[in-house]
């Protein structure tokens, strides 16, 4: 399954979101959307919302923390 972050790492939602996937032992990849120009649209584009963090796996993004708990909390 891919699994993607869209995360600030100097955010603490965005660094607790990343612990609940390394706690969990699954394989992301970060996507950090300040890194480049267009980072924040292509975020917009694909999750619909430009505040990290967003889980997206499968196609389906999780907004905020809250989300990226309620992905765990169905798994």
């Amino acid at each position: 399954m891919p699994v993607k972050l869209f995360g600030v790492l100097s955010e603490d939602d965005s660094k607790q979101a990343m612990s609940l996937l390394e706690e969990a032992e699954l394989d992301y990849e970060l996507i950090e959307p300040e890194a480049t120009l267009m980072g924040y649209q292509v975020m917009w584009a694909v999750t619909g919302t430009r505040k990290t963090p967003v889980l997206c796996v499968d196609g389906k993004a999780y907004r905020g923390l809250v989300g990226v708990q309620s992905f765990f909390a169905t798994r």
